[in-house]
């Protein structure tokens, strides 16, 4: 089922902060993500997740910790 890979962004304490779609997918296809998007100041962390066409989503696909920059 195709669908979309979406960016997540949270605050220390867990509250979702925004979120941002990064592109299309398809399951039988390799997906290749090389992308460089803002996040919002207070973001602490990022969650890379599967949404299908429904907005339902399907899984993460992985979480970093974002550090400020010195």
């Amino acid at each position: 089922m195709p669908g979309t890979l979406q960016a997540n962004f949270y605050s220390v304490m867990g509250e979702e902060l925004g979120h941002a779609a990064l592109q299309a997918v398809d399951p039988r296809v390799v997906v290749r993500l090389d992308k460089s998007i803002p996040a919002p100041a207070s973001a602490f962390r990022v969650s890379v997740s599967v949404q299908d066409a429904e907005g339902m989503n399907r899984g993460f696909l992985g979480n970093v910790i974002l550090r400020p920059r010195p």
